[in-house]
């Protein structure tokens, strides 16, 4: 067996040393030629860093200029966008990129090549290339000038466009000029290059002519023989790259200090989001897409795979990477959301030994994707569900009434937003007007008990707040409320066609004349059962118990579009007594009272020409303190001011736009926009408020309009 063994090694030594002596006297001869050229080669290495230099130099008088029309063409937009950034940021380093250059060729030295590498280059010493020099210097003296005192200026949103109008102005000015120049200047570079290359090559062609000779002669009978195992070999490759190439996973193996292999498949680059993944640690690798405690938890995970008494059916169900959320960067440096599914497998070797674990990702996003969306649709139709539901309880005559009313305010929604008018003033009376408008259909799908209608009326009063919050308001800052406007018609147009279907199956159904006093006796029920239902989801969502009491209710006073003005204002003050009036229960307990309160609503005929809206709370009454502190908080008057205000100025801050006492923003309170309907309300009425109060006792609101 030792004798055999030997033999082979004797052989494979005999295949391999005639190569080894060709492959000796080759690099022999290529050493040669390398020694006698070296000083030449060294100085053509230098001729190039300056053709390089100097064409880099006119790359970037076009790259400098075209970042500053860039910037032109995307002025007024938001100047810390990433293409902003990344345009501003190019900007500044090319510039800094082109004074290095131009140091460089002027003195010689060290500069930076188009790799980012430090490279040598050659001082310019002939007349006529310096004279070139020394023009584009002049020129970039002064343009260079105009982007230092543009740049600080670009990310200031205040700023106008002055320094990068002159910076434009200079680059018409100077960019041809120089492009011109060092166009020039890398013709004359490369002209004396190519001259000293010439008589290197001459010498190298001598050489190379010589080692051709040389290796096609030794090797021709080496190749023939190695053809045909490199034939197999090549086969076998191309089959694995093949299959690398086209898997549409994440294909690698790690080892037990979890290094990834040399081979990978090609989808693996796209999946996480990285170059050159090849004998980097898988921790590293995975260090920007998975948590930390993950990342640990995988080490254990892998750990026990290379494990041998531990079972690998038993630990895959341990997988802590079996479904991962990650943020990939793509190539044009935007960001891509994936869910990513690892599976992990063990490669065994020789003696049944686990060698590495096979490492395979797949792009889950679609089945999560799908999966989300199934759960969105089924919610969507539980909201469709709801809202059939709240129409079916809902009278004919009230439905068809609230379906009017939201017309009417979509209309004007609608209207508000197509005005032209940019002025500040005229954008912030906008929102306040918009903002009437919702809060009234909030309100009126409130009483009706259409839950996802309110929640979407609630979503675009967050867009007005967040307009009236903002110090300077411009056109495009109404688009997200456009986009919230345009779900809430949305929702809207499924109302209508969900009580059109249920209208029309109705149609043929007449009241009979026996029943027609039972009907309109019944309007008063009708209204009864919706305001109470308001009362008490208004008072759920504000942790208290509030009774409902509207017996005398002459509900012909609630048709028409007086009617309808008439039940705005209802609603907004029985909200505001919820709210702001009716006590907790403990501090009404405290104070003595029943631990639910009582909000009476009446509205009949004051006389012939006039109508009365009475509605009463028995709460804690109007706290003119807190509207004192209130104003003095928002600004509006000092503390010695406010102090010197009666009760009836103080009730008149209470109705402006904007004003609340609520601690926090809810559903029901804190926007400062109910009363304001109500001031507004009464005032396109031509009626007039009355308003009493008694400290910790009640509180009534009294509007007589005329009919």
């Amino acid at each position: 067996m030792a004798s055999v063994n030997k033999q082979q090694t004797t052989g494979k030594s005999a295949r391999y040393r005639g190569i080894i002596i060709s492959i000796i006297v080759f690099l022999l001869l290529i050493l040669a030629i390398l020694g006698v050229n070296l000083y030449s080669t060294f100085q053509i290495n230098k001729n190039d860093n300056t053709v390089n230099t100097a064409a880099q130099m006119r790359d970037l008088t076009q790259s400098i200029t075209r970042d500053l029309f860039s910037m032109q063409l995307t002025y007024g937009q938001d100047p810390h966008s990433p293409y902003a950034s990344a345009t501003l940021s190019r900007l500044e380093q090319n510039a800094k990129a082109f004074t290095t250059d131009l140091q460089a060729l002027d003195a010689g030295g060290k500069t930076i090549s188009y790799e980012n590498k430090a490279i040598d280059i050659n001082r310019i010493t002939l007349p006529a290339e310096r004279k070139l020099l020394r023009t584009v210097a002049q020129h970039w003296q002064g343009f260079s000038e105009k982007i230092r005192n543009y740049l600080p200026t670009a990310t200031d949103i205040a700023a106008d466009s002055t320094e990068l109008d002159i910076a434009i102005l200079q680059a018409e000015e100077s960019s041809l000029v120089m492009y011109s120049k060092l166009n020039k200047l890398v013709d004359s570079i490369h002209a004396r290059a190519e001259k000293q290359a010439n008589m290197l090559r001459i010498i190298q062609i001598v050489g190379i002519v010589l080692v051709i000779i040389y290796f096609v002669i030794f090797m021709f009978y080496f190749i023939r023989k190695l053809r045909a195992a490199d034939k197999v070999a090549d086969t076998a490759r191309r089959e694995t790259d093949k299959i690398l190439a086209t898997v549409n996973e994440g294909l690698f193996l790690v080892d037990k200090d979890l290094n990834v292999g040399l081979q990978y498949s090609q989808r693996l680059e796209s999946l996480i989001g990285q170059k050159k993944i090849a004998n980097r640690n898988l921790t590293k690798l995975l260090s920007s897409i998975v948590s930390m405690n993950d990342l640990e938890t995988s080490k254990k995970f892998i750990d026990q795979l290379f494990n041998k008494k531990v079972k690998e059916k038993l630990v895959q169900d341990l997988n802590p990477l079996d479904e991962v959320r990650a943020s990939i960067l793509q190539e044009n440096g935007s960001f891509i959301n994936r869910y990513l599914k690892f599976n992990f497998s063990r490669v065994y070797g020789d003696n049944d030994d686990i060698d590495a674990i096979l490492v395979s990702i797949a792009d889950n996003t679609r089945a999560v994707e799908l999966e989300k969306r199934l759960d969105k649709e089924k919610k969507y139709n539980q909201q469709q569900v709801d809202m059939l539901a709240s129409i079916l309880h809902t009278d004919t005559s009230s439905m068809a009434n609230f379906i009017d009313n939201t017309e009417r305010r979509l209309r004007t929604i609608n209207d508000v937003l197509r005005q032209s008018k940019l002025e500040p003033a005229d954008l912030k009376n906008k929102i306040n007007l918009i903002y009437r408008e919702v809060h009234s259909l909030k309100g009126e799908s409130s009483a009706l008990g259409l839950d996802k209608f309110v929640q979407l009326a609630h979503e675009s009063e967050e867009e007005l707040q967040s307009l009236k919050n903002m110090l300077k308001i411009s056109g495009n800052d109404f688009l997200p409320l456009a986009m919230s406007i345009e779900h809430l018609m949305g929702s809207f147009d499924t109302i209508k066609d969900v009580n059109a279907m249920l209208v029309k199956r109705s149609a043929g159904e007449k009241i009979s004349d026996d029943n027609k006093q039972l009907s309109i006796s019944s309007d008063t029920q009708t209204y009864q059962q919706h305001f109470e239902k308001m009362v008490h989801d208004i008072a759920t969502r504000e942790q208290k118990i509030v009774h409902f009491e509207g017996s005398s209710i002459q509900t012909d006073l609630l048709s028409g579009t007086r009617g309808n003005m008439i039940k705005d204002i209802a609603i907004q003050l029985i909200r505001n007594s919820i709210v702001h009036g009716i006590e907790p229960r403990n501090a009404r307990i405290a104070a003595g009272k029943p631990q639910g309160g009582v909000v009476k609503m009446n509205l009949i005929r004051k006389d012939k020409d006039h109508g009365l809206l009475v509605i009463t709370d028995d709460g804690a009454g109007i706290k003119f303190d807190k509207i004192r502190q209130k104003i003095v908080d928002n600004g509006t008057y000092s503390q010695e001011a406010a102090k010197k205000l009666d009760e009836k100025a103080l009730l008149r801050e209470m109705f402006k736009p904007g004003f609340s006492t609520a601690a926090s923003t809810t559903e029901d309170a804190g926007r400062g926009v109910g009363l304001d309907i109500v001031w507004n309300t009464v005032k396109s009425l031509n009626g007039k408020i009355k308003i009493a109060s008694s400290p910790g006792e009640s509180t009534r609101f009294l509007i007589i309009y005329p009919l």
